[in-house]
């Protein structure tokens, strides 16, 4: 699953809005959200979660002016994975505003 967002900001801008939007991911959804991990080496960051019981993986690349998130979706929320592309747009989105 690869989900691209563009920025209007410096790299170095668009990579702190990044890191926040992990962060209120964490914050928005409470308890859903457990053992997030994050590495970041400049501007590109790894990360994994279990949400709702299922693991995520990805990595955030701070591009000029795109981000681009590259995960993994697990076998079990492939149904899902449309609304879950989606809700990652979004919140990018509102982040890079």
């Amino acid at each position: 699953m690869i989900v691209t967002v563009k920025h209007n900001h410096s790299k170095e801008e668009a990579t702190e809005r990044a890191k926040k939007f992990l962060q209120k991911l964490k914050e928005e959804n409470g308890s859903r959200v457990d053992n997030l991990q994050e590495n970041w080496n400049g501007s590109t960051g790894n990360y994994s979660c279990t949400f709702n019981g299922m693991k995520f993986a990805a990595k955030i690349v701070v591009k000029d002016d795109e981000v681009v998130v590259d995960g993994k979706v697990p076998f079990f929320a492939l149904p899902f994975k449309g609304v879950i592309e989606n809700a990652i747009r979004d919140s990018m989105l509102k982040a890079m505003k």
